[in-house]
């Protein structure tokens, strides 16, 4: 891995942590469809910061989710149910930001993080698996 991507697919677990602290702050003023919305795009930055130790720089949502589906779970390097995960966190995503008769609970809002939470831990044990450090992601991650 080139030393551009190695910044690069650190940049995005770093924008990642971000999108998930956001999503918690937004959690505790009681605004769930937003933490909807910004737990998705922490997957999102975490699936883009996998696809780039491939080589693989998705122009979209969509090809995120297509390459992650070709790239790692039709590898086996994933579990099925994490691409599972993606596509409703997707969906719910578009929900919270385009239907505004979309209402997410506290116990849903909760849901959706704790596995948002997982899948960025999965992703961050691949991460540790093809040789990023622990320094590295925990360093991004403040």
């Amino acid at each position: 891995m080139v030393a551009v991507n190695r910044a690069r697919i650190i940049a995005e677990w770093q924008r990642s942590g971000s999108a998930l602290r956001a999503a918690l702050l937004l959690v505790e003023a009681g605004l769930y469809a937003d933490a909807i919305s910004r737990m998705y795009y922490a997957i999102l930055h975490t699936v883009t910061a996998a696809l780039l130790t491939k080589d693989f720089n998705p122009p979209t949502h969509r090809a995120a989710r297509n390459l992650l589906n070709r790239h790692f779970i039709h590898t086996g390097e994933i579990g099925r149910e994490w691409l599972d995960y993606f596509q409703r966190a997707m969906n719910n995503r578009l929900s919270a930001d385009y239907d505004a008769e979309a209402v997410f609970t506290d116990v849903q809002t909760d849901h959706h993080r704790q596995q948002a939470e997982a899948f960025c831990a999965r992703i961050r044990r691949y991460l540790l698996a093809v040789g990023f450090t622990d320094a590295e992601l925990a360093a991004s991650r403040t």
